[in-house]
């Protein structure tokens, strides 16, 4: 799960991959399954076509497991003007709303330039999840980066970032998989 800016703020209070999955558990669950890994397989197989180094596919199933990424996330009190009255939650989600992002490998990204929410707000609030005990989330601040990620540095930097994370991800999950 990811996402950028309203949508990172979405994707911090989703439910964990699992009981999202529970939710569609019934006569069509194995089709659903099937359409998913299937979609996943498709593209990651479209991912690694565009690496140099190749590497091929693991063949056993997984188990279904959430990663998130949140790139350049609100924080109140802009979440007050974007999100609407009625979700009165996306203003101060407290820790247990926001167990997806402790509770699996997460990646908040976020500039020093932040143009909405203050670096320093950003950095409490990153620490603050971190801090919970057996907290799988990570934050780090890109420095000269504002909110729309204008810099072509900043651009690059948070590219690179993203993909050592994701490196960092998969092979702790291909190696406590004991694969």
């Amino acid at each position: 799960m990811g996402g950028y800016s309203f949508g990172s703020m979405l994707a911090s209070r989703l439910p964990d991959a699992m009981k999202i999955m529970d939710k569609y558990l019934g006569a069509d669950a194995g089709a659903c399954r099937t359409k998913i890994r299937s979609q996943a397989e498709s593209l990651a197989e479209n991912f690694l076509e565009t690496r140099t180094e190749r590497h091929p596919l693991p063949q056993q199933p997984y188990s279904l497991k959430t990663f998130v990424l949140l790139i350049s996330p609100l924080l109140p009190p802009v979440t007050i003007f974007v999100a609407p009255l009625t979700l009165r939650s996306f203003y101060t989600p407290s820790l247990v709303e926001q167990r997806v992002v402790t509770d699996n490998p997460t990646l908040a990204l976020f500039g020093d330039k932040d143009n909405f929410t203050g670096c320093t707000k950003l950095q409490n609030w990153g620490k603050r999840l971190q801090n919970v005990k057996s907290s799988k989330f990570r934050f780090d601040v890109i420095h000269n980066a504002d909110h729309f990620w204008r810099s072509n540095a900043a651009v690059t930097t948070l590219q690179a970032r993203v993909g050592k994370w994701v490196q960092d991800v998969v092979h702790e999950r291909l190696h406590s998989s004991g694969k």
